[in-house]
C-alpha cells in the first residue's frame, strides 16, 4: 500500500512539473509568433483592503459603532418656536437604539436506536427545553 502511494507521489510531482514545462514552451512559441502571452496576475490584496486601521477620533468610533448595526435611520427633527434673530447651529444628535425581535428555529435531530427487543431508545432534548418554545418565549395569563 505504502509503495503504491509513494508512487502516486512521484506521478503527481512529475506531472507538476510537465505542467510548468508545457506553460512556458507555450509562452515561448507566443513570444515568437509575435502574439501576447500568458498574463502574470499579481495576488489579491483583498485581505489588505479588509484590514482597516482602526478609529482615530471618537468622532470616528462613534460613526463607526452607530452605522454597524443592522438597520440605521436617520431622521432629522425640525425645532418649534424659534425666535426671529436666532441663527442656525447645527443639528445635535440624539440615538436610540432599539431591538426587534425574530424568530430563531432550532432543530434538535435525536438519534433514534432500535433495540433487539422492538423498542427506541431516543437522544434525550437538552436541558431547559420544554416543549415547542424557547427559554426566551413566556405567556403570561392574568
Amino acid at each position: 500500500m505504502r509503495v503504491l502511494l509513494a508512487i502516486i507521489s512521484q506521478c503527481m510531482q512529475i506531472i507538476e512539473a510537465q505542467r510548468k514545462e508545457i506553460q512556458l514552451l507555450k509562452d515561448e512559441i507566443a513570444r515568437l509568433k509575435g502574439r501576447s502571452q500568458r498574463p502574470k496576475i499579481k495576488a489579491s490584496k483583498l485581505n489588505s483592503e479588509i484590514m482597516k486601521k482602526a478609529p482615530r477620533t471618537r468622532k470616528e468610533r462613534q460613526k463607526r459603532k452607530t452605522k454597524s448595526t443592522n438597520s440605521y435611520q436617520e431622521i432629522t427633527l425640525e425645532a418649534q418656536d424659534i425666535p426671529v434673530n436666532a441663527q442656525f447651529k447645527g443639528y445635535k444628535r440624539y440615538t436610540v437604539q432599539d431591538i426587534e425581535i425574530t424568530s430563531h428555529t432550532i432543530v434538535y435531530r435525536r438519534e433514534c436506536w432500535m433495540t433487539p427487543e422492538g423498542t427506541y431508545c431516543i437522544a434525550p432534548l437538552p436541558e431547559g427545553v420544554r416543549g415547542h418554545y424557547g427559554n426566551a418565549f413566556s405567556v403570561t395569563t392574568p
